[in-house]
């Protein structure tokens, strides 16, 4: 191994194992004395100079070996022994080269314990890809939607049973409820009535003021069969309609009024009977709202106070909200004298102010509508309204169905704001003798414009459509089946129209009425133009029947009629006068007059028009006749084919 040394002279020398040394010297030069001070310098240097080998010309041996002669301070590339350990020095180390544990400083204010990773009020850990393991929980109470410290909403629906807490267990006995005028003890036969049902809301059929219905809570328990009323009996009843369970009305209002203004769906599931409603629920102008149910059968809202809708609208403006899969009821059947607010869709304005805008856009699907006075209502558009002229435009119906309506299914009395189409599809109206409609209101009032596609009404009293107003009425399929007239007092007229261009494709009507009454399948003003394409009009047990009818008049409105099966002792005509001039055409051929008939006065109304004068067989035969316009500037009738 090469070696380095320093020579007295302080020169550097190589020393090789096994090579011959050589000293470099000046010629006849002598050694000098060296003193002891010099001898300690050699030796040191030779130490750092065997420590170094070959790098002893690099930076760091460079260093090492510069100490000059009688250097007293440290280098500057160290730090002195006092100074390990001090503050602001360097830290000591152990005999395994780690710094001892009492000069590593107490950081335990400033940083968390491995024990403390994924502990409460801890620190979140990560996994191996960096992400929170753990992440913090809501509190379900505090943080639920609605709440007063509510999160925002990252969901597009709320649930009405498992966000807001609704019970949907509503009970029904059909007839075994009984009350003593003036006492509040209910005896309910096979109730099953338990201590839980104490402070549920309940209705009991006609055992209110007047004959109404009792609605109330049940404030005490004494056996399966018997509980006591916080309101008394106004009226003795026996074997009356009997429900109750949980009040859902603040629960569902709270769900309303969260999801509405957000636009969210208020999800609404199939509850174990119904869910018990003691007041309307109120809509604002949330656009976007969507309240759906599991299907239009199971998932029941049932209001149980009298003269109340279950939906109620109070401003204006309001548009693209809908409703679907849901079955609305009243616990019991209400009518016009003990609930003439009782709507299921009720625009109710108490508080805001009128607005042309009105409401539109809105989807009706998939819905049962039972026991209400009215299905859809505009009672009052605003503050001190009479005549009730909110407009409802662009709106869609599809998949209703009305039973026991007392008054009108859809009666909506229109403003005039451009009226786009109001559409009905799929429409069912079935009427339970027991609870038919009275007061001679149309099963359907409307203005405006509207497309009816696939109606069915079925044992309705008195008029299905009525429109006193509006630019057209198409129809496609009416059929109306076992159907009723109490008067004549303008119920007759199964279809009114006015100032309306009406268009029938597919009409099917059958009465089981006897009441002597005529009858008027449509009835048009002189302003109106109908045209019917097909349809069946059945001969009624009383009365006369008429297909057509217009007001006497000579501008009668105009009939167009192709393929239409008029039955036996079924009249075209109206009135008796004039009627055959309002017939364009029947089955695509001129209109008939019988042999007494006498033909209008030719005039430029008719140019054109043809019709078949029958003859008599005897002296006269059949003609066919037109409405000319001569040479001379005079109309008149000529006979074109002559039997």
């Amino acid at each position: 191994m090469a070696t380095v040394s320093a020579t007295a002279t302080g020169r550097l020398c190589l020393f090789v194992p096994g090579a011959v040394m050589f000293s470099e010297t000046r010629e006849n030069d002598q050694p000098a004395r060296e003193t002891a001070a010099g001898i300690k310098r050699r030796k040191l240097l030779r130490f750092g100079t065997l420590l170094t080998a070959f790098s002893a010309m690099s930076g760091l041996g460079a260093n090492a070996a510069h100490a000059g002669p009688g250097d007293k301070n440290p280098p500057s590339g160290y730090v002195p022994i006092a100074e390990k350990g001090a503050a602001s020095g360097v830290a000591t180390l152990d005999l395994e080269s780690r710094i001892p544990r009492g000069q590593v400083p107490d950081l335990s204010t400033t940083y968390v314990g491995l024990s403390e990773k994924g502990a409460n009020s801890g620190v979140a850990t990560l996994d191996s890809d960096g992400v929170l393991a753990q992440l913090p929980k809501v509190h379900a109470s505090r943080h639920a939607p609605g709440g007063a410290d509510a999160l925002p909403s990252l969901v597009s629906a709320v649930n009405i049973v498992t966000d807001y807490g609704a019970k949907g267990d509503g009970k029904t006995s059909a007839n075994g409820g009984s009350m003593t005028s003036g006492t509040a003890t209910l005896t309910v036969s096979s109730a099953g009535f338990t201590a839980a049902d104490v402070g549920k809301a309940i209705s009991v059929k006609g055992a209110g003021s007047a004959g109404a219905n009792l609605t109330t809570t049940v404030s005490g328990f004494t056996s399966s069969t018997i509980v006591t009323l916080t309101t008394s009996a106004a009226t003795t009843v026996r074997a009356a309609a009997v429900s109750w369970g949980s009040d859902d009305t603040t629960a569902f209002q709270n769900a309303l009024n969260y999801a509405g203004p957000k636009g969210l769906r208020v999800f609404v599931p199939k509850p174990s009977s119904h869910y018990a409603l003691t007041a309307a629920l109120t809509l604002n102008a949330w656009h976007g709202l969507v309240v759906q149910g599991d299907n239009w059968e199971t998932t029941e809202l049932r209001q149980y106070t009298d003269n109340t809708p279950v939906f109620r609208w109070q401003l204006d403006n309001i548009h693209s909200q809908t409703f679907e899969r849901l079955r609305l009821t009243y616990a019991n059947v209400q009518t016009y004298a003990i609930g003439p607010n009782s709507v299921a869709f009720a625009r109710d304005n108490t508080d805001g102010l009128s607005s042309l805008s009105g409401h539109y856009h809105h989807t009706f699907r998939e819905l049962k509508i039972i026991g209400a006075t009215y299905g859809f209502k505009v009672l009052r558009s605003f503050p001190g309204d009479t005549t009730s002229t909110n407009p409802w435009w662009g709106c869609e119906w599809s998949k209703v169905f009305f039973s026991n309506i007392n008054r009108s299914c859809v009666s909506l009395n229109l403003g005039t704001v451009g009226a786009p189409c109001n559409r009905f599809d799929q429409i069912k109206v079935f009427q339970n003798q027991t609870y038919k409609n009275d007061g001679g209101e149309a099963c359907f009032l409307l203005r405006g414009e509207a497309v009816m596609t696939a109606i069915d009404v079925e044992q309705w009293h008195n008029q299905v459509i009525n429109m006193p107003s509006g630019n057209f009425l198409h129809i496609n399929g009416l059929h109306v089946e076992h159907h009723y007239v109490d008067d004549s007092s303008g119920s007759n007229r199964l279809v009114y129209v006015a100032n309306v261009a009406v268009q029938i494709e597919g009409l099917l009507v059958s009465y089981d009425s006897s009441d002597g009454f005529s009858k008027y399948a449509i009835y048009a003003d002189v302003n109106s133009t109908v045209t019917v394409n097909g349809g069946v009009l059945s001969t009624p047990p009383g009365g006369a029947n008429y297909l057509f009818a217009t007001p006497a008049t000579a501008n009668a409105a105009k009939l167009y009629s192709r393929g239409v099966n008029i039955g036996t002792a079924v009249s075209l005509w109206t009135n008796g006068s004039l009627a055959i001039t309002s017939i364009i055409e029947v089955d695509g051929q001129p209109p008939v007059l019988q042999s007494s008939d006498t033909l209008p006065a030719a005039a430029v109304a008719y140019r054109g028009r043809r019709y078949i004068q029958l003859g008599n067989g005897t002296t006269t035969g059949d003609q066919l006749v037109q409405c000319v316009l001569s040479a001379a500037g005079t109309y008149s009738w000529k006979t074109v084919v002559s039997g």
